[in-house]
């Protein structure tokens, strides 16, 4: 009996005679001393009562064929219980910012949104869909653009929407993906009764980093609108809070931390804070000039940018997210995106590249959306198979490869990252979640 594929190990800081086992598939954590592990992964049998624990946290398996074999039906069994559908609506494109990286591009440019028309199909579409998928909650991310350019549309969707799904006894729920200027106490208290249950909006570090890529259309800085509003929603809101960094930008963005705690608002008002690099993009639907994105989370300087943020917001008392499979959308068998003009996708960075989209709200789902997407791919490829990052990255992000190389028929390999990263992530949980040792 093997340890399994999907293991990490470390040594813990400040004991060197103890070696931690993490498993990147069940997120199971253990410590044991360092030269029973050696002997493990020499080959040796664990004795009775530690290969109990060690196989109930999945870091010892009966053998390596049926440790590959659960994997492989990883994320079937993660469809299969899940009870919750998730769905993006893109409202329309108009934005009332210019930022640098907007995937979205000479989309906005058109500043088409739904009509009525399409807004009582995608009801009846996304309650037929909810009811034949079998599932208790439906929770409705609007997108856009900016969403809340069209209040009136909102309170459509909701009001219709709620009722309709009421009748099958699915629960409704809904959030917003905002850019934080328009996100007024005053609208917070409207939509609540609707239904709103979050929001989660962008600052990209502290304000010359911010206003510099997420400026006003008008050319005109952003940061204290947001600020201002974020200050006054979070009493009232769960709010989210998400920034996009560059190679230049990064260090800059624990001064934000500090800014919100002096401005009140403190870990307890907000829900999870977490930084991101800004995704380079290269096809022509994005049309921008911004050169210093990051192609690949395999980038040298990433690694650290990651980890070290992450450590800041955790210092600081904020909540950030565990380690954990990054599920994409497109491997969600309940997750879909609806663009404004009712065409279905399966992530909102592909709405507009027709080649991706899924079928639309009056023919239904389209039959070759696995092909389309290429969903499973990481099975067809030797390295992935027992690659011990697998469980964390699952094949790697579709629109990072499709802006690197213009399609989307291999993984997104992100071993580099999760070998420099993973460690210095399990650390900081094991010491802000657990209370053991220093990050």
């Amino acid at each position: 009996m093997p340890l399994t594929h999907y293991l990490v190990t470390l040594a813990l800081p400040g004991d060197p005679q103890q070696t931690l086992l993490y498993s990147t598939r069940k997120a199971s954590l253990a410590a044991l001393d360092t030269s029973i592990v050696q002997r493990l992964m020499a080959g040796e049998t664990p004795p009775g009562p530690l290969r109990v624990q060690l196989e109930a946290l999945g870091l010892w398996v009966s053998d390596l064929a049926a440790d590959e074999a659960a994997m492989r039906s990883f994320l079937d069994e993660i469809n299969h219980n899940r009870t919750k559908a998730t769905i993006s609506v893109i409202l329309g494109m108009a934005c009332n910012f210019a930022c640098r990286y907007c995937y979205e591009g000479k989309q906005k440019e058109s500043g088409q949104s739904m009509t009525d028309d399409t807004v009582r199909q995608s009801v009846s579409f996304i309650t037929n869909w909810c009811r034949q998928q079998g599932k208790e909650r439906l929770v409705l991310s609007l997108y856009g653009g900016e969403p809340l350019l069209y209040p009136k549309l909102i309170r459509r969707f909701a009001t219709l929407l709620k009722p309709a799904l009421a009748e099958h006894g699915i629960g409704f729920g809904f959030s917003l993906v905002s850019n934080g200027s328009l996100l007024t106490p005053q609208l917070v208290e409207e939509f609540l009764e609707l239904g709103l249950l979050g929001a989660k909006i962008t600052i990209d570090g502290p304000a010359a980093s911010h206003n510099h890529l997420r400026p006003f259309k008008n050319g005109d800085p952003s940061f204290e609108a947001i600020l201002n509003n974020l200050a006054a929603s979070c009493q009232l809101l769960r709010v989210d809070l998400g920034g996009n960094f560059t190679q230049e930008t990064w260090q800059h963005f624990p001064e934000l931390l500090d800014q919100l705690t002096a401005r009140g608002i403190t870990p307890e008002r907000l829900g999870r804070i977490n930084f991101s690099a800004a995704m380079g993009v290269t096809d022509t639907l994005a049309d921008t000039d911004f050169t210093t994105g990051c192609f690949s989370v395999n980038e040298p300087w990433h690694a650290e940018a990651v980890v070290t943020l992450r450590r800041e917001i955790l210092e600081r008392g904020f909540n950030s997210a565990k380690v954990s499979t990054a599920l994409c959308m497109m491997d969600l068998t309940d997750a879909l995106v609806i663009n404004h003009d009712g065409g279905l996708y399966k992530c909102p960075a592909m709405i507009g590249h027709r080649q991706f989209q899924s079928g639309d709200i009056r023919q239904g789902v389209a039959p070759d959306l696995a092909e389309i997407h290429n969903l499973g791919h990481w099975r067809h490829e030797a390295r992935c198979r027992t690659c011990a990052y697998l469980p964390l990255c699952l094949g790697g992000c579709r629109y990072s490869a499709y802006q690197r190389e213009g399609e989307i028929k291999q993984v997104d390999c992100q071993e580099g990252y999760f070998r420099s990263a993973l460690p210095g992530l399990i650390l900081q949980d094991l010491h802000y979640h657990h209370g053991e040792r220093s990050a």
